[in-house]
């Protein structure tokens, strides 16, 4: 039975089989933000930012990635990231280099996106991208997948590696398949 929130113990229960094996985490700039989605699970609908590799759940298995994230999402205003602990239950990963994504991105946009079709405003244009990178991954049977970013690179801070390369990141695309542990 899913609920936002388990117990560890109910979480590595409900998890037993998946993929990923390993607490995963998310960050979200307000304790608002962190409370409804401890109370109502994540909404997709209400996803404002974290759309590059598709609609999801965007988590990452390193908590000071999801601490930058849930403050670089507001730049506007200093914030204290909220960091939620996350189980994820998902059978089939597709574990994939930030590079390779690339690749398979590319030219699906190519053949999906020609020139001579019509795009609509830039909003319906960039909704239409996320929809059909979305589909591209789930038609192929994944219900998350992990993109691993290259190493970082030393002379980087994590801050600027974070932002050219976006880390490691697993996007979950079914909501109802991770949980906050509380």
């Amino acid at each position: 039975d899913y609920k936002p929130t388990m117990t560890r113990e109910e979480a590595e229960n409900w998890s037993t089989d998946s993929a990923i094996r390993d607490s995963l985490y998310h960050g979200t700039p307000t304790y608002q933000s962190a409370e409804s989605i401890m109370q109502t699970g994540f909404d997709l609908s209400r996803q404002n930012a974290g759309k590059a590799y598709g609609q999801g759940v965007y988590l990452t298995p390193d908590s000071e990635q999801a601490k930058f994230w849930g403050s670089y999402l507001e730049p506007r205003r200093p914030v204290q990231s909220q960091i939620l602990e996350i189980r994820a239950n998902v059978r089939n990963l597709l574990r994939i280099s930030r590079e390779e994504y690339a690749r398979q991105i590319d030219t699906l946009l190519e053949n999906e996106f020609p020139p001579s079709k019509p795009r609509g405003t830039y909003d319906e244009f960039m909704a239409e991208i996320v929809r059909v990178k979305t589909s591209y991954f789930r038609n192929q049977g994944y219900d998350a997948i992990r993109i691993d970013a290259p190493p970082r690179d030393p002379s980087l801070s994590i801050e600027d590696w974070l932002k050219r390369y976006g880390g490691d990141q697993v996007i979950v695309f079914d909501p109802r398949k991770v949980v906050v542990i509380v």
